[in-house]
């Protein structure tokens, strides 16, 4: 049968049943009328019961006063156009609801929607057409070549997505969570422009007008020139906007789906003896680039933008001046 979903005693929209501990994910129906209480099949919520999907930080209430909210901030786009939203904070008042949507036309997406992490963005284009999968476990939206892309630098930087297909499952770790695949090239400077590395953070020197002002050095870790292994960089993209910072909802994954490792990767990396050390990303535990808030200023602004930090498991291998490995070091 799949995912289900059930209205719970006392709650006025429904929850997905057996979901994740790290979110909440529900389901809106744009009418009421006829929609059974309890074991709603993803299936019938996207065809025959329409509504919109939810995440929602873990839990939740499914109150009365959400519904209401969602109503609201609903109101102005066309009856029935929003077919998922993430909302960072929804217990807020809905017109300072942080929130991201996508936006349909029956099952085929409309315009141009975004799912906004601050300087990050995933802009899902028109003409993505929407279906659920053959375990009824996922809605899986079919992409146009080009209509999809990941952003970075505030819209500066543009990567494609070169899967065929989005999906947003809505039971494992990953439930709510978007989800799609990209490839990172050498050519386009990847690294630098996700801002891939370490930072060190201090308060501004002299006496700066705002004292809380902090300024940042960065020490890159994966190097911008590549070899031939890692000149191309396939990436598993899962985001989720109301999770930003939650490392098993919201990453660039370095391994391939069903591999043991990445491609081995320069990077900044020295031995003592100035050899070159590159870094193979590694399945277990899964080598992954996530999102760190770049502060600037002490406390954080919630709108400082981010930057990438490697976390996970790497192989380790030392190389000559030739990219030849080195035993013994």
């Amino acid at each position: 049968m799949g995912v289900t979903f059930t209205q719970q005693p006392g709650d006025a929209l429904w929850s997905v049943d057996s979901g994740p501990s790290t979110c909440t994910v529900a389901w809106a129906p744009f009418d009421t009328g006829g929609v059974p209480a309890s074991a709603v099949a993803l299936s019938d919520t996207w065809s025959t019961f329409l509504g919109t999907y939810l995440v929602l930080p873990p839990h939740s209430r499914l109150s009365t006063a959400l519904a209401t909210s969602l109503v609201q901030y609903l109101d102005w786009r066309p009856p029935g156009s929003v077919r998922f939203a993430w909302i960072a904070n929804p217990g807020d008042d809905p017109h300072a609801w942080d929130a991201s949507t996508i936006g349909f036309d029956g099952d085929t997406t409309t315009g141009r929607s975004g799912l906004l992490l601050r300087n990050l963005a995933l802009w899902v284009g028109a003409g993505c057409t929407g279906a659920t999968d053959s375990g009824g476990d996922a809605i899986v939206l079919t992409i146009p070549a080009g209509s999809v892309s990941l952003t970075a630098q505030a819209g500066a930087a543009t990567f494609p997505v070169t899967a065929s297909a989005l999906t947003v499952p809505f039971s494992g770790p990953q439930a709510g969570c978007a989800v799609t695949e990209l490839t990172l090239t050498e050519a386009s400077g990847a690294f630098e422009q996700l801002d891939v590395g370490m930072r060190y953070f201090t308060p501004a020197p002299g006496n700066p007008p705002l004292q809380t002002r902090l300024v940042s050095y960065r020490y890159p870790v994966l190097a911008t020139t590549q070899p031939a292994s890692g000149a191309s960089v396939p990436v598993t993209v899962s985001l989720d906007p109301a999770a930003p910072l939650d490392d098993t909802r919201t990453f660039l994954g370095l391994v391939p789906s069903k591999a043991d490792k990445g491609p081995e990767l320069a990077s900044y990396y020295r031995t003592a003896n100035r050899l070159a050390v590159r870094l193979t990303p590694l399945a277990t535990p899964a080598a992954k680039l996530v999102p760190a808030v770049r502060a600037l200023s002490d406390p954080p602004s919630p709108f400082d933008p981010f930057y990438f930090v490697p976390r996970g498991g790497f192989g380790v291998q030392v190389v000559d001046g030739g990219g030849n490995p080195v035993s013994g070091t």
